[in-house]
């Protein structure tokens, strides 16, 4: 099956690509592919999963649920018509979607409305619900995953091989992960790679097959190939760091005309200085040494770029323990470090006084950064 048979594939009211269901008690799984409408692997993966689930009469336990997101975006073949919608669902603006008049609605707001009724139902669901997010990029690129750092998405997203990066919602607002991650639902973002290329609806499906037999929906017997869906995987991922997180985001100043410099890959390392590309400003060097992260070549979108840095796995285990020992109770009683007065679970760090590692040890301890007010970062717990 082509990338392009599966757009073709979806019908103006087709949110709902299908639903395999055999009764049995388990968790729900929801994978959402096309949330930008240039990118048709998902739909291809969801198509062929579903296909394969009801051929065989695998014996699923719970449901899975396969979503297209920005239909009209879809169709025309564009990341989005007006707006990008994963960077639409911050809390603030889906409460002001909420309460603005439908008929006023954009292209986007219309997808979202939709999608919000279809959430709103599934986080309210009783049990374990669990949401794979696809995605492909604009240029070369070996698969990854991205995720919120909760002990549940960590423990989802490393069952697979191949790399996974943190941080993605600190550097970006109003995704859909920040969406779930308020609402305590795991949400598991595949990047597979290049958006049109044959491997990238392959290693999504790869992924979602490997999910499903993490959460328990499936046994490994029940997919033969799931050695090889694994073994494809490994082989895209082959040489790359397990564990990244990012550090910088170049964000794209509107008609500022920026044209990344060709040749560029994902995760290729890069030094302070390197010329990586080029505004109405003039050239554009990389300000940190360190791992290039989804270098932008297409037209639309807001990140031109991002840089990394490798995380040794073991710092993975010394937050777990952190957090199963509940450290996060003695953040507040560090120098520098108050509640918000106006949001008591949010807390108030004062760089200049809490200079060592603030922002390592709030991430070990679950927290995560949501923004610079002033003389003070802002951190707020993860939903686990």
């Amino acid at each position: 099956m082509s990338v392009g048979a599966a757009a073709e594939r979806v019908a103006p009211n087709g949110r709902v690509l299908g639903t395999y269901d055999t009764g049995r008690a388990g968790p729900v799984v929801v994978a959402i592919a096309g949330m930008h409408g240039n990118e048709p692997g998902g739909l291809a993966a969801s198509h062929a999963v579903l296909h394969r689930l009801g051929r065989d009469r695998l014996p699923l336990k719970g449901s899975f649920t396969a979503v297209a997101g920005n239909l009209t975006a879809l169709e025309r073949g564009r990341r989005y018509v007006t707006r990008d919608l994963n960077r639409m669902w911050s809390a603030e603006a889906v409460e002001r979607l909420r309460a603005a008049d439908p008929s006023r609605d954009d292209s986007e707001q219309v997808e979202q409305r939709a999608l919000l009724e279809l959430f709103d139902d599934l986080v309210r669901a009783h049990g374990e619900v669990v949401f794979l997010d696809l995605h492909s990029t604009s240029g070369p690129s070996a698969p990854f995953h991205c995720i919120s750092d909760t002990l549940h998405s960590r423990a989802i997203a490393l069952a697979t091989p191949i790399p996974l990066i943190l941080g993605i919602e600190e550097a970006i607002h109003g995704s859909l992960l920040e969406f779930m991650e308020e609402r305590g639902r795991p949400l598991i973002l595949v990047e597979a790679g290049q958006h049109v290329a044959e491997q990238t609806w392959r290693r999504h499906e790869a992924a979602v097959w490997r999910a499903l037999v993490t959460v328990g929906s499936l046994a490994p017997d029940d997919v033969p190939e799931l050695a090889t869906h694994d073994a494809e995987l490994r082989s895209a991922a082959r040489g790359l760091p397990s564990v990244v997180e990012i550090t910088y985001r170049h964000a794209i100043e509107p008609g500022g005309g920026f044209v990344m410099r060709p040749g560029f890959r994902n995760f290729q390392q890069v030094k302070r200085g390197d010329m990586l590309a080029e505004d109405h400003r003039g050239g554009i060097a990389a300000p940190q040494s360190g791992l290039l992260l989804m270098p932008l070549y297409q037209a639309e979108g807001e990140d031109g770029f991002f840089i990394g840095r490798p995380i040794r796995r073991s710092w993975l285990r010394v937050s777990t323990l952190m957090r199963y020992l509940q450290m996060d109770h003695l953040l507040p009683h560090l120098p520098g470090v108050r509640r918000d007065p106006l949001r008591p679970t949010r807390l108030l760090v004062d760089p200049h006084i809490a200079r060592w590692f603030t922002v390592h040890l709030f991430h070990l301890c679950g927290f995560r950064r949501l923004a610079d007010r002033g003389q003070a970062l802002v951190f707020t717990r993860r939903v686990e």
